[in-house]
């Protein structure tokens, strides 16, 4: 039996993605909500939402133990990974959300390049509701996705594609982009690791129809 892990260490939206997990999980998937870092260990499929501010978002990471473990699982043995929302920004170097010093960005786990910063300031914060996602270049998770399809959103700060300080490795990372006063990062992977923007439970079919997407992919 394949287990998918679905990780609360306080960034709540967890109900909502528990219940698309088991809607779309195959006959052979069992989905369990953890709190402790340990039971990472037998996870076939690990799964991390997040909402609310980055900083605090990985300080309870790293105050409950994640970070470790969590690496050793999807970097090391390659267990399929999404992250959705924070839990895709924090995938990132850092995010300047909430920081002094935009030039010291708080850090992030460093598997996909790229700093997380606010979305232009002639749009309404936070973009919160409904945009086009613009697929990028090909990949299992857009299985049955067609181009422009439209998915929600909900947050303030995003791995901008125009800004003069982009590295150069980052457009081999994104899957997908999406428009608000500029373009951004709507989906980032590599290897055996994805990460949303929106909130994918929450954007109907199609959201749904990555989902299960991703509970079927072997990298």
């Amino acid at each position: 039996m394949l287990k998918t892990k679905l990780i609360d260490c306080g960034g709540g939206n967890i109900s909502s993605a528990y219940n698309a997990l088991c809607k779309l999980a195959p006959a052979n998937m069992q989905v369990a909500i953890i709190t402790d870092a340990d039971a990472l260990v037998d996870a076939d499929y690990v799964v991390l939402p997040g909402q609310g501010e980055f900083g605090q978002f990985m300080q309870a990471m790293q105050f409950d133990g994640w970070i470790e473990p969590l690496t050793e699982k999807i970097i090391t043995q390659g267990v399929p990974f999404l992250g959705i929302c924070v839990g895709m920004q924090v995938m990132l170097e850092g995010s300047v959300e909430n920081c002094p010093d935009s030039s010291k960005p708080n850090q992030g786990l460093g598997w996909i390049d790229g700093v997380a910063r606010v979305l232009p300031s002639t749009q309404k914060l936070p973009q919160m509701g409904w945009n086009n996602l613009n697929i990028a270049k090909p990949h299992p998770i857009f299985k049955d996705i067609n181009d422009g399809q439209d998915v929600y959103f909900v947050h303030s700060y995003a791995l901008l594609l125009e800004a003069d300080n982009i590295p150069e490795t980052v457009p081999e990372t994104i899957l997908a982009t999406a428009d608000y006063g500029g373009t951004f990062a709507a989906m980032i992977g590599r290897d055996n690791y994805i990460g949303m923007q929106f909130h994918a439970e929450k954007s109907h079919h199609t959201g749904l129809k990555l989902i299960e997407n991703f509970l079927s992919w072997r990298p």
